[in-house]
């Protein structure tokens, strides 16, 4: 999966709750929407992770780099 752009994974899971909606088995429809969660929580991970990176800001006038936690 793509570990940056956890947005592509929430779009997958939503693909996957609406083909769940169409799945004539309850079985089907279960695992769908299964998979739709499982895409979430994964999406969810890595914005939790991408959020605790510490950023690093390079001061090129000065020649030296600083590292800090940066807002969003």
């Amino acid at each position: 999966m793509d570990e940056k752009h956890p947005e592509k994974l929430r779009e997958l899971a939503s693909w996957y709750r609406e083909f769940a909606e169409r799945a004539g088995n309850p079985t089907i429809w279960e695992s769908r929407l299964r998979t739709a969660e499982d895409l979430d929580a994964a999406a969810a991970r890595i914005e939790r992770d991408l959020a605790a990176e510490p950023r690093v800001i390079e001061f090129p006038s000065l020649g030296e780099r600083a590292s800090r936690e940066l807002e969003r």
